[in-house]
């Protein structure tokens, strides 16, 4: 297969109101019922990016911004690629998209969250930069009320993986905690 990376043919666009069902489609070939019924309730509440090669969608990044113990944070809501479309690097595109988005918008720390044994993710997001530290450092070193705050701000009740990146270190707590 082609490496899509170097490909002219693939395409990031984001997803208006009228054709957030494609963003549906592809999520119910990509994750487990739960995961889908999430990625379904945060759907009308968040932006949608689409990857499309030669005209068909293969992945999709949920984003939303939200107010964070970082300030205004740029939330990863939900990041999935077709099974034979990953590893060429399309996960990769559709987060530095989001994330190219949401510095337009003055936004310049973002946050996903994951299970500790999503290990495809968490090599993701750090291939891009992101920091990673578990739920239970963050309860040890924030103290509860704080480290509660941020987890409610991701809605990550049931992750315990959080990963973070800020153009602005200074501006965000966690990096002084690491």
């Amino acid at each position: 297969m082609t490496n899509i990376l170097n490909s002219a043919d693939l395409v990031v666009r984001r997803l208006g109101g009228t054709n957030r069902y494609i963003a549906l489609r592809l999520a119910s070939r990509i994750f487990s019922s739960y995961d889908y019924y999430w990625f379904k309730y945060w759907l009308p509440r968040s932006s949608v990016l689409v990857a499309e090669v030669n005209g068909e969608a293969v992945g999709f990044v949920e984003f939303t911004i939200r107010r964070t113990i970082c300030g205004r944070t740029g939330i990863m809501m939900y990041v999935g690629v077709l099974p034979e479309y990953r590893g060429q690097g399309i996960g990769k595109i559709l987060i530095l998209s989001a994330e190219e988005l949401l510095l337009r918008r003055g936004i310049s720390t973002y946050m996903a969250s994951t299970r500790s044994w999503n290990d495809h993710s968490i090599r993701l997001f750090k291939s891009l930069g992101y920091e990673i530290i578990t739920v239970h450092d963050l309860y040890e070193k924030l103290g509860f009320y704080r480290a509660y705050e941020l987890i409610a701000s991701l809605h990550a009740y049931e992750d315990d993986i959080i990963m973070f990146k800020s153009i602005s270190r200074d501006k965000c707590v966690l990096y002084r905690i690491l």
